[in-house]
């Protein structure tokens, strides 16, 4: 029985992540069906919340 393909791909997230930052986007979110989402928009939420990655930290795909 073979794998299936998968929905989404490493290359596709750093391509996802890639163009959020390079359009100032504030967040980003990924679906497990494969769906991305860019908020370009900053929410009150988004705001408020100190929970954003810093420069220095780092994160592995």
């Amino acid at each position: 029985m073979s794998r299936r393909p998968a929905r989404l791909t490493q290359g596709d997230v750093a391509r996802a992540i890639r163009a959020a930052k390079a359009a100032g986007a504030p967040s980003l979110q990924i679906k497990p069906d494969g769906t991305i989402i860019v908020d370009l928009l900053k929410s009150t939420a988004v705001q408020e919340t100190g929970d954003a990655v810093e420069p220095g930290e780092h994160f592995v795909l």
